[in-house]
């Protein structure tokens, strides 16, 4: 079967509104949640340190393939993982064996997409990431307890190098030109890759991204659960199968609860649970961060010089050079 592109992420970029506009389109067949498979292998393999590459290759469509339809391979969860974890080094390996699996394809295609956005938006995008996964803290903190992780996540460098042994034609597209002319961006795709140009865009809301109070009230009930779970597991008073169980039950089931709470209460009732925390309001620095210069250097090395080297996009790396130096001089 002749694949269009397998498309890998990075996360936040608009993956999952490019993905609905895939299954939106009568001339695209998606495989996405036909990835999900895959892409828990490559995390459980990873972390038991027993990778198989060998493994036979089981990828489901999303919809039934029609007949003159091409076929795209798209999770962002081929380019990360271990995001509750912060492991930088595991998170390396896992890249290298994602790209190892996705390179018994190369008979396929040549073809591979990878999206990206300026480095200070996607961390303040992936400290949002975190909460909605059931992590909790501020945004600085976020930042200082995952520096390595995120660099890892960045190094682009390493990222195109590893699909770049099997595959031919390894691209780069911004999401800038995604939100700020998402014509040229599906054009650009289109020319990439030989690739239909989707026309339906009127793709529905899933997950909305939250903001604001909504946000912090996640991240606070998320820091309650986490530490209720700690005291218990290191309780003498509370031992035996039940304590295990109900902590490992609780972890998965509270983040969704918190999340579809944030996203569907009240302002009213946000308030009244602010009030329960005793939090009166959100403070000014929750969703602040500085970077530092040598943060910034090991960026521009791994990612802003990559990214200019591969696009010629001076432009749009200069954006992305100035909101660095911004959030180097003063917390953004």
């Amino acid at each position: 079967m002749e694949i269009a592109c397998i498309h890998i992420g990075l996360m936040k970029t608009a993956t999952t509104y490019m993905q609905g506009v895939w299954a939106l389109d009568e001339k695209i067949a998606l495989s996405n949640k036909g990835l999900n498979p895959v892409v828990e292998y490559l995390r459980e393999s990873t972390a038991n340190n027993c990778f198989d590459v060998g493994k036979n290759l089981d990828i489901d469509l999303d919809q039934p393939l029609k007949a003159g339809q091409s076929l795209v391979l798209s999770s962002e969860g081929l380019s990360c993982g271990f995001l509750d974890s912060g492991d930088a080094e595991m998170l390396r390996v896992y890249q290298d064996n994602a790209s190892r699996m996705m390179g018994t394809l190369a008979s396929q295609t040549q073809n591979v997409l990878i999206t990206l956005r300026s480095p200070v938006s996607w961390i303040r995008s992936m400290h949002a990431q975190f909460l909605n996964e059931g992590g909790s803290g501020s945004a600085r903190e976020f930042l200082h307890e995952r520096r390595a992780f995120l660099l890892q996540c960045l190094d682009l460098d390493y990222l195109l190098g590893l699909y770049r042994r099997y595959f031919r034609n390894v691209r780069i597209l911004p999401y800038e030109t995604l939100r700020e002319g998402e014509g040229d961006f599906w054009a650009s795709l289109g020319e990439m890759f030989s690739m239909p140009i989707p026309t339906a865009r009127d793709v529905p809301v899933s997950n909305p991204s939250l903001s604001g109070q909504r946000l912090y009230v996640l991240s606070c009930l998320n820091g309650l659960g986490s530490h209720m779970r700690s005291v218990l597991q290191q309780s003498e008073s509370y031992v035996g199968l039940e304590r295990e169980r109900l902590v490992q039950v609780s972890s998965h089931y509270e983040s969704w609860l918190n999340r579809r709470f944030v996203e569907h209460a009240s302002e009213a009732e946000l308030e009244r649970t602010l009030g329960w925390l005793r939090a009166d309001t959100v403070p000014d620095d929750f969703r602040r961060f500085s970077i530092s210069r040598e943060f910034a250097d090991e960026l521009e090395k791994r990612y802003l010089s990559v990214v200019e080297e591969v696009t010629g996009d001076t432009k749009l790396v200069s954006r992305y050079r100035d909101e660095l130096q911004q959030a180097i001089t003063e917390p953004v």
